[in-house]
């Protein structure tokens, strides 16, 4: 192939993929994992990583010091490793945990709240999507496409809490026996039988 061919290829491969939605391009990903070795292994490096490369905060770390000997150190990796992008609890944006610093995340700490002025003769409307100029946030007043008001570091979201089913605890069923209706009725039927004798 050509170096005009392969490079007119590429560009037709990257615009093929930008028109993928999320649950198609993840299923072409996952497919290409199972099919290639050498793809899996490729992706494991580029979205995973060890523990160690994960930028911890002072509290999170404790000390800066780093006792631990580097074969410790791999098998500690090995055993804590995670995917290095993770959504954030605050902005609710996808980063990449290794560069994750004081300014990387912006977000708003209150409410969006109706701007009076903008809608003077409604008390409620809803339309925070279709009218977002009409909204401000309680936290700094500020309108409601701007910026966040709290620049901090991302926090990776908590997952789900597991699923209760109805707050019943697991255990053991106690086996319950259930007499028959018609076991009692035959019953009786004899007893009636023997009497009438």
């Amino acid at each position: 192939m050509s170096a005009q061919a392969e490079d007119r290829s590429k560009l037709l491969l990257v615009e093929a993929i930008n028109k993928l939605d999320l649950p198609t391009l993840q299923k072409v990903f996952k497919d290409m994992c199972t099919a290639s070795e050498d793809f899996s292994q490729q992706a494991t490096q580029r979205l995973l990583i060890p523990g160690s490369a994960v930028k911890r905060t002072a509290s999170e770390s404790g000390s800066q010091e780093d006792v631990a000997s580097s074969k410790k150190q791999k098998q500690e990796d090995a055993s804590t490793a995670r995917s290095r992008y993770e959504p954030c609890e605050n902005c609710k944006q996808v980063f990449d945990v290794t560069i994750n610093t004081e300014t990387s995340c912006r977000y708003h700490d209150g409410q969006l709240e109706l701007d009076e002025e903008a809608f003077p003769d409604d008390d409620e409307t809803g339309v925070e999507k279709c009218a977002p100029d009409g909204f401000i946030w309680d936290c700094c007043e500020k309108n409601c496409n701007d910026k966040g008001c709290v620049v901090e570091e991302h926090v990776v979201a908590k997952p789900p809490p597991p699923l209760k089913l109805f707050g019943i605890k697991k255990s053991v069923p106690e086996i319950i026996e259930i007499e028959d209706d018609d076991d009692d009725e035959e019953e009786e039927e004899e007893e009636e039988e023997d009497e009438s004798e």
